[in-house]
C-alpha cells in the first residue's frame, strides 16, 4: 500500500468512526459512548482507537467525556458528519471525498477492497438474524442465573452490547457479531451448558 493509499485508509477509518458516533448518539452532544465498543464495532484494535480518537480529539470533533473511554460527538463533529454525507463528492475541512457502499438488500454479501490484507466484510440474513436475536434475548433473560464472577458478567454485558449495536446497524458486520460469540463461549461455555445456548451459538457461528 502507498503512502496515499495508507493516508486515504487512515482517513477512512476516522471517518467511518465519527460517522458511527454520530449514529448512536443521534446528533446529541451529550450522549456518552464507550470508544472501544464502537472501536470493536468498526473492526479496530485498540491500538487504532487511541490513534483515530485521539486525532478526532484534537481536531474538535469529538470529545473525551470521562475515565475508561467514554466519549462523545461535539457540535462540530455533528457539522462534519452532516456535511460530508449531504456531499458525499466534496471534500470537508478535515475528509477527503466520501464514498459510501449501500448494501441494501443484498444477504451475506462480500466485500473485499483490493489492497493487501484488506478486511472482507459478510452481512447476515434474515434467518440468521433472527436466531441471534433469540440467542441475544435468552442470554440477557439468564444472565442472572448463570455462576459468573463480576469480571465474567461484566465482559459478557459488553459482548451483549457489541451484538445489539451491530443488530441496529444497516449492514450488520458478521464477522464482528462471530468474535462476541465466541469470547461469550470462552469466557461463560460453563455456565451456559445447562440452558442449552452453547449448542445455538455454536451452530449460529457454523453458519
Amino acid at each position: 500500500m502507498g503512502d496515499i493509499d495508507k493516508v486515504k485508509e487512515l482517513q477512512r477509518k476516522r471517518f467511518e468512526f465519527l460517522k458511527r458516533l454520530y449514529e448512536l448518539s443521534k446528533g446529541d452532544m451529550y450522549f456518552e459512548g464507550d470508544m472501544f465498543i464502537v472501536g470493536q464495532e468498526l473492526g479496530l484494535d485498540k491500538p487504532t482507537t487511541f490513534t483515530v480518537t485521539d486525532y478526532l480529539s484534537d481536531e474538535g470533533l469529538l470529545k473525551y467525556t470521562a475515565l475508561g473511554g467514554l466519549i462523545g460527538i461535539t457540535h462540530a463533529g455533528i457539522k462534519e458528519v452532516e456535511k460530508a454525507t449531504a456531499h458525499p463528492d466534496k471534500e470537508t475541512e478535515h475528509f477527503l471525498p466520501i464514498n459510501v457502499i449501500q448494501i441494501g438488500t443484498m444477504t451475506n454479501s462480500q466485500i473485499q477492497q483490493g489492497s493487501p490484507g484488506a478486511t472482507q466484510v459478510v452481512t447476515i440474513n434474515e434467518s440468521e438474524k433472527k436466531k441471534l436475536e433469540k440467542i441475544i434475548q435468552s442470554l440477557k433473560e439468564q444472565i442472572n442465573e448463570l455462576e459468573l464472577n463480576p469480571q465474567e458478567r461484566d465482559d459478557l454485558e459488553v459482548d451483549i452490547s457489541t451484538m445489539e449495536t451491530q443488530m441496529r446497524s444497516s449492514s450488520p458486520k458478521k464477522s464482528i457479531i462471530i468474535e462476541a460469540l465466541k469470547a461469550i463461549l470462552a469466557g461463560a461455555a460453563g455456565s451456559l451448558l445447562a440452558s442449552g445456548l452453547v449448542q445455538q451459538i455454536s451452530t449460529w457461528i457454523g453458519s
